[in-house]
């Protein structure tokens, strides 16, 4: 099972407050391992966290994040739909609601979810990066890159939205932005080989040309045998 990251749709876990205490440390385990990818440990301690009978919304969210890793998106979603019974407010419910209809393309729908999660609490980062998504696979591009900005203001270390701006950015032929956007993400991660390849592509569109040889240089330091990375002005090697 792989947890979505880079440009993908953000589905997060909940922890348990003022449920049993038993109950709410079984929950948190549970959250803890489904972050961490320890699969049968956060089975089991979801698990356990039901016995206890206690309808907690982030029981049933992290109960619904299990079935979703699993392939069983039904069951996924009525955990979810579980969650918001016992809790309508439940950040988290929404978030993956949504997230799971985008997927299905169900756009509208899944855009009222994330709005629902943003009237609760604007600062949620996970669905305002998602209904960045959600409006530019709607071709409403200024409003994806909006919500992108909003959530950079939130989080300037958020690095799935610095991406994806980037990329709207070098779709726009907004070379500046996405010029800011890659290089924001090549300062904050000098690995990122694909990072490197943003820059530098925007920095060629605006002509910087020894600004875009040493993109290509940062990205032969982070991929030495990618062969994109390679390619240089003038096509020489």
């Amino acid at each position: 099972m792989s947890w979505p990251s880079g440009c993908g749709l953000l589905l997060l876990a909940g922890c348990a407050t003022g449920v049993h205490p038993e109950a709410a440390r079984a929950s948190n385990a549970c959250a803890r391992a489904l972050q961490g990818g320890q699969l049968a440990e956060a089975s089991a301690q979801c698990d356990l966290s039901l016995e206890y009978g206690t309808d907690d919304a982030n029981l049933w969210v992290n109960r619904g994040l299990l079935l979703h890793g699993d392939g069983r998106t039904a069951e996924a979603r009525a955990a979810f739909e579980r969650a918001l019974d016992a809790n309508p407010d439940a950040l988290q419910a929404h978030n993956n609601l949504g997230a799971m209809d985008l997927r299905a393309g169900a756009v509208e729908r899944a855009i009222e979810h994330f709005d629902e999660a943003l009237r609760i609490d604007p600062r949620f980062i996970a669905a305002r990066y998602n209904l960045a998504l959600a409006r530019e696979r709607q071709a409403s591009l200024a409003e994806a890159r909006r919500q992108l900005r909003i959530a950079l203001a939130v989080d300037a270390g958020f690095l799935p939205a610095w991406r994806s701006l980037g990329l709207l950015a070098l779709r726009d032929h907004d070379d500046a932005l996405a010029a800011e956007a890659f290089g924001q993400l090549t300062a904050r991660v000098p690995g990122d080989a694909e990072a490197w390849l943003g820059l530098a592509e925007a920095e060629t569109r605006r002509g910087r040309v020894e600004a875009a040889r040493a993109a290509f240089l940062g990205c032969l330091r982070a991929a030495p045998g990618r062969e994109a990375c390679r390619v240089t002005l003038g096509g020489s090697r």
